[in-house]
């Protein structure tokens, strides 16, 4: 954004939310790096055991929380919550602005 443009409450609506975001898709990485290493250690098919892993991914954490699983699934299973929390944020931001409730968002 350039200096002195727009609203500087959204701004800093924006920014602080951007901050908070980028915080959680750690967050959310973490997470869904460990869930699929805990589905993984079940073997078999992923549907069998996609309940399991989420009771099962807590005591891994607990045995060593700063483990992070680097084979391609466990990545590709972490950044695709990464991006989750990232959609949400762009639905926020893109109704941050000075909207009624049942009003269109478009230039009329």
């Amino acid at each position: 954004m350039a200096q002195g443009k727009g609203n500087p409450e959204i701004n800093k609506k924006v920014a602080t939310s951007a901050l908070v975001t980028t915080l959680l898709s750690g967050v959310g990485f973490y997470l869904g790096n460990r869930y699929w290493e805990a589905v993984a250690s079940f073997g078999g098919q992923f549907f069998e055991h996609w309940g399991d892993g989420f009771a099962a991914m807590w005591p891994l954490i607990a045995e060593n929380p700063a483990h992070i699983d680097m084979s391609p699934n466990a990545m590709l299973a972490g950044l695709t919550m990464c991006v989750l929390v990232w959609l949400f944020w762009l639905r926020y931001v893109a109704f941050v602005g000075n909207f009624r409730a049942g009003e269109e968002s478009g230039s009329a």
